[in-house]
């Protein structure tokens, strides 16, 4: 059955060790793995990396992924790696519980330093790309482990939604990046 499944899997999918998580993180889902997500931005001014957002994603009660588009939702994890009051889901709604958990009783996030440090060591080593979204997860010994590396299709609404504007006070030089550069459009068109 397996051997069927990967010849006729035309999509993309990852075979990977299963994690056993850290307890606080499988308090807010025990069936899926709940990551720490880490939007880096490397500046387009000096090449420096900058962690822009972090989220905790959780899955819905009884899911095995944390994604939003089934079920789930992130919450925001501020610079000083403490979770917000609240979560949002896919439709943009606002909960402060999830899964029978009252976010404003839970405020520090473990190994928040350190999976902010490893993101952006694995920025730093990503030369292709300016933007990444990398899912962290930790281990029930508490080892931080890199799950996946998002170099597109990465979204920016949950950012948005937990944080405001994407890239914050770094907008700007983006902005100006983009208003010197000069382009080239070209249109080619046919004639028969």
């Amino acid at each position: 059955v397996e051997e069927f499944l990967l010849k006729n899997e035309l999509n993309d999918f990852v075979v990977q060790e299963i994690v056993n998580q850290h307890s606080f993180f499988k308090r807010f889902n025990p069936s899926s793995n709940n990551t720490l997500r880490v939007l880096t931005y490397r500046s387009l001014v000096d090449d420096r990396i900058h962690v822009l957002h972090t989220l905790l994603r959780i899955g819905a009660e009884g899911s095995f992924l944390d994604h939003d588009n089934h079920g789930g939702v992130s919450i925001a994890i501020n610079s000083n790696g403490e979770l917000a009051d609240w979560s949002y889901d896919r439709h943009g709604l606002k909960h402060s519980t999830f899964n029978g958990v009252d976010f404003k009783t839970i405020k520090s996030v473990p190994f928040y330093v350190q999976v902010c440090r490893e993101a952006t060591k694995i920025a730093y080593q990503t030369f292709y790309c300016r933007l990444l979204a990398l899912d962290f997860t930790v281990s029930s010994e508490g080892v931080v482990q890199l799950l996946d590396v998002n170099c597109w299709h990465n979204g920016i609404t949950h950012y948005q939604l937990n944080n405001g504007t994407l890239f914050d006070h770094l907008t700007d030089e983006i902005l100006q990046y983009c208003y010197d550069k000069e382009v080239w459009n070209i249109l080619r068109v046919r004639v028969k």
